[in-house]
């Protein structure tokens, strides 16, 4: 291949290679992620059972990986739960009966501070985030439906109730095979 001709295909090559970039320019985000970015992809990394109030960024740097942005965001986000949450109980004994003893942990109405870092990536013209937290939920408790088993709930009168019916239980049994052993014990008569 003559000189000119190499030149023409660098040239060509060339121009591919910055037409191919400056596609990928436009269909990258155009600025970086800003709260509802970081406030839906939080509501969807979290449980089902919570949900994100409002994010709030502190601090974002820039960098780029393979010629694509990302950014790392030091943020805050109120978050509250969607339904009474409980976690097993620590001093009822665990149990009554065939029902596991829990305790509310968090209600609706409370609204928690996460704090942490999220980093956004330009990944299929949109921004895949990942977080790493400082803090999280999952020492808040879980619903009802997400234990094994029936539950109840320490101190409720429901669990007054079950303790009194299963310690009458216990007294029916207790005396119906006291009266058995009576009986079998029992000198016969013949």
């Amino acid at each position: 291949m003559s000189k000119p001709y190499r030149k023409v295909l660098i040239g060509i090559g060339s121009l591919v290679v910055v037409c191919v970039v400056g596609a990928l320019a436009l269909f990258l985000p155009d600025d970086e992620p800003d709260e509802n970015v970081l406030l839906t992809a939080l509501g969807a990394d979290l449980p089902a059972y919570w949900s994100v109030r409002s994010v709030e960024i502190s601090v974002s740097s820039k960098s780029e990986d393979q010629g694509l942005p990302v950014y790392q965001q030091r943020f805050e986000a109120a978050v509250s739960p969607q339904e009474e949450l409980y976690v097993p109980a620590d001093d009822d004994g665990g149990s009554i009966g065939p029902f596991e003893v829990v305790s509310r942990k968090s209600v609706p109405t409370e609204e928690y501070t996460l704090h942490g870092v999220a980093t956004t990536r330009a990944a299929n013209e949109m921004w895949s985030t990942e977080f790493v937290l400082d803090n999280s939920v999952s020492g808040l408790g879980v619903p009802r439906s997400a234990f094994n088993g029936p539950v109840v709930v320490a101190g409720s009168e429901r669990a007054a109730r079950l303790e009194s019916e299963l310690a009458s239980a216990r007294e029916l049994a207790a005396a119906v095979a006291s009266a058995a052993w009576a009986t079998a014990t029992r000198p016969s008569r013949n």
